[in-house]
């Protein structure tokens, strides 16, 4: 994968029910940086903060040994997302309720709405972006469309 599409898988998390996308730093990011004209000193310290932090990768760096793994039933999963849109705001503090398939409650998980303005809202009440702008602009066309 390229540094940009790195960036923009990072920056779609939301989308995809993430706080965040992360991608190791390494020498394609820093000549990314650089070829976009980051000013040299700012490229410098991103490459000495990922050492220091033990983020920088090379093809010999093995991969990261992770100390904690989280195990889902799938066959435990039932489908089903209700109730949050009705009154919706940003910033919403909400609890979801997650149950088996036998529909017993396993857990209360609080969260914030990762929705933080009232267009985000709107985008969200007409299921994303695309089919918001779709909408508003099938609703400015006129209704004679033979001269189209």
């Amino acid at each position: 994968m390229t540094v940009a599409d790195h960036a923009t898988v990072g920056s779609m998390a939301p989308e995809n029910g993430a706080t965040c996308g992360f991608f190791s730093i390494d020498q394609r990011t820093i000549d990314y940086l650089t070829t976009t004209g980051r000013d040299p000193a700012r490229v410098a310290l991103v490459k000495a903060y990922a050492e220091a932090q033990g983020m920088w990768r090379t093809a010999d760096t093995p991969d990261p040994v992770l100390t904690e793994s989280l195990h889902l039933d799938m066959t435990a999963v039932v489908p089903s997302l209700r109730g949050i849109e009705s009154g919706l705001v940003p910033r919403q503090k909400l609890a979801v309720e997650i149950r088996g398939s036998d529909g017993a409650s396993k857990a209360v998980v609080p969260l914030t709405c990762r929705i933080d303005t009232l267009d985000e809202l709107e985008y969200f009440r007409n299921g994303g972006i695309l089919q918001y702008l779709l909408r508003q602009l099938a609703a400015s066309l006129p209704s004679d469309r033979s001269a189209l």
